[in-house]
C-alpha cells in the first residue's frame, strides 16, 4: 500500500503497519500522513540545523551518540511528536555524525572489540525496537526518563571517582 502525504509516498507494509501499531489519535491517520503533514518556518528549520551542528561536535568531541541530549530537544522544540517519532528522528538525526566520528577514528578502532561489540548492538538493537513498538507513548517516556537517571548516576559516580584521582594526585 502506498500513502501520498504532500509531495511524499511513503509504501507501508501491512507487517510494517502490524507492528508499529502507530495511529495519530486525532482523525484517524497514519503517524507518516501526520508527520508529512506537518510544516516548518525558515526561523525552525535553522534552529535545528543549528542545534545539529551542536550535537555533531558535541557528539564527535566526547565520543558520545547524542542521543538524550536530541530527545530532550526534540521533546521541547516538537511538542507536536510522539515520543515513537521523537526516538525514531534522534537516531536517524545522529547516523552522520556518528558516522563520521567513527569514521575519523579508524585507526584508534580495534577490529575485534568493534566487531563483537556491533553484532550485540545489532541484536540488542533489534530486540530494542520491537519492545519499543510494544510499548505505549506514557510507558516508553517512563522508560526513557529511568535510563536518563540511571545511566547519569552511574556517569556521576565515574566522574566523582576521577575527580578525586585528579585532586589526590595534586595534593
Amino acid at each position: 500500500e502506498v500513502c501520498k502525504s504532500g509531495n511524499i509516498l511513503f509504501s507501508l507494509t501491512e507487517d510494517c503497519k502490524e507492528s508499529a501499531s502507530i495511529k495519530a489519535t486525532t482523525n484517524n491517520i497514519t503517524s507518516l500522513e501526520r508527520i508529512a503533514s506537518l510544516t516548518m518556518n525558515n526561523k525552525l528549520i535553522w534552529q535545528h540545523a543549528s542545534f545539529g551542528l551542536f550535537s555533531g561536535v558535541l557528539s564527535a568531541l566526547m565520543g558520545v551518540g547524542g542521543l538524550p541530549i536530541t530527545m530532550s530537544y526534540l521533546t521541547v522544540s516538537c511538542p507536536e511528536l510522539h515520543q515513537h517519532e521523537i526516538q525514531g528522528t534522534a537516531m536517524v538525526a545522529l547516523i552522520p555524525s556518528i558516522l563520521m566520528s567513527a569514521g575519523s577514528r579508524m585507526s584508534a578502532i580495534p577490529p575485534s572489540a568493534t566487531a563483537c561489540v556491533a553484532v550485540g548492538a545489532f541484536g540488542g538493537g533489534l530486540a530494542g525496537a520491537k519492545i519499543a513498538l510494544i510499548l505505549s507513548e506514557e510507558q516508553l517516556r517512563y522508560a526513557f526518563m529511568g535510563s536518563l537517571v540511571l545511566f547519569g548516576g552511574i556517569s556521576m559516580r565515574g566522574a566523582i571517582r576521577n575527580i578525586q584521582r585528579i585532586y589526590s594526585k595534586m595534593h
